[in-house]
């Protein structure tokens, strides 16, 4: 108990009051920090790594170009992009019309694919969780840090989810081949440490600040989550803080 106390010392006092938190060593089977890991939550979109991997179990195919559901709030313009285009956008940028898009692209369409994310959380053991669309706009996309802790490991196992959610900056090509910059929400993580495996950000007004990771530490692998931070500087402080301070631990 002291060592728990100890531990959760090292955190800034105004970063612990709603957060969930936890940090699990998955090599070891440890949880090395936790929060409020049971508390059901908004997720924002956080969503996106189980849209990526629905997709990518869907087997569908990635050069295949669909035109863009611009129902929703986009950094792209209206064109068609190929669903790896799209993979890319959701999630360095979070887009989310590239994930209603991926969604509705999806064999059988956007209903069969949110049943397809909520039958994938059931099968990795995430029992709390629910899936209401693809992006994580829909406060009804509900976790705990448990379970978004299931996911983060899951997708670990995707190269392709691996290698484009920790990309800092892509280029996508827009109207008239006009290159589009899109940099990661995570951006000032991810320049701070390079062993970062998975990433992804999330923020709703329901759901706060959000962000998942998958780190590296030597031969051990960790999961990171924090959901329902108060504001983008609490979560960055915090999950610096997990990083610099308490992967050892």
């Amino acid at each position: 108990m002291l060592k728990w106390f100890l531990v959760l010392l090292l955190l800034p006092i105004n970063v612990l009051a709603n957060e969930s938190i936890i940090l699990y060593n998955r090599t070891q089977d440890k949880v090395v920090l936790s929060k409020n890991t049971e508390a059901v939550r908004p997720i924002a979109s956080v969503t996106k790594l189980m849209t990526a991997m629905v997709i990518l179990d869907g087997s569908q195919q990635l050069d295949e170009k669909v035109k863009l559901q611009n129902k929703v709030k986009s950094n792209l313009p209206t064109k068609e992009y190929t669903r790896a285009e799209l993979l890319n956008a959701m999630l360095v940028r979070s887009d989310n019309a590239a994930a209603e898009t991926l969604a509705s692209s999806y064999a059988g369409g956007r209903e069969a694919f949110i049943t397809a994310m909520n039958q994938k959380a059931r099968s990795i053991g995430m029992y709390n969780t629910s899936f209401d669309d693809a992006s994580g706009l829909s406060r009804n996309n509900t976790s705990t840090a448990e379970d978004v802790s299931r996911m983060l490991i899951e997708s670990f196992g995707y190269a392709i989810i691996r290698d484009i959610s920790v990309k800092k900056q892509i280029i996508v090509d827009g109207n008239k081949n006009k290159g589009i910059s899109l940099s990661n929400t995570n951006t000032p993580i991810l320049s701070l440490f390079d062993n970062i495996e998975v990433s992804k950000t999330g923020y709703t007004t329901p759901a706060g600040f959000c962000l998942g990771m998958v780190v590296q530490k030597g031969a051990d692998l960790f999961s990171v989550v924090i959901l329902g931070s108060n504001n983008k500087q609490s979560r960055h402080n915090l999950a610096k803080n997990l990083l610099a301070n308490h992967l050892e631990q």
